[in-house]
């Protein structure tokens, strides 16, 4: 059994696989929005919904989601971690079908992206980097 853990802001997404001995976390893949870095840097204070920051955001949550749902096809992976901000994590929910979403087993409301992997594993639950999380049911 495979957890994949997927750390993303509104430009930015690193995935890891939790290694089943001793949680050790294993990049396995990162993308990035580079057209969403320059608004976000152009316009960093505006809010409105219909901004074109918002817009390259969400765009950005699809794709984050098809490349998840890509892994889950593949059976790459059996549980799921997501690991982002307020408004990131609900833009990933929103984008999210339900048998993406019925893996998740921890989401953790808080922008780690750019954290140390020892931070990252600070943050997860025990039954997520225990040995025992990773044995079959």
């Amino acid at each position: 059994m495979t957890t994949r853990l997927v750390l993303a802001d509104q430009t930015e997404a690193h995935f890891f696989d939790v290694e089943p001995i001793g949680g050790a976390l294993r990049r396995v893949g990162q993308m990035s929005d580079t057209r969403a870095h320059a608004h976000q840097a152009a316009h960093h204070s505006s809010r409105s919904e219909n901004t074109p920051q918002q817009n390259e955001a969400k765009s950005f949550a699809h794709q984050v989601v098809l490349t998840l749902e890509s892994g889950r096809n593949a059976h790459e992976f059996d549980k799921l971690v997501v690991i982002a901000g307020p408004h990131v994590i609900g833009l990933l929910r929103e984008a999210m079908p339900k048998p993406l979403a019925a893996l998740i087993v921890a989401e953790i409301v808080k922008d780690l992206l750019h954290e140390s992997e020892d931070a990252i594993r600070s943050y997860l639950p025990v039954t997520v980097t225990s040995a025992r999380a990773h044995l079959p049911s």
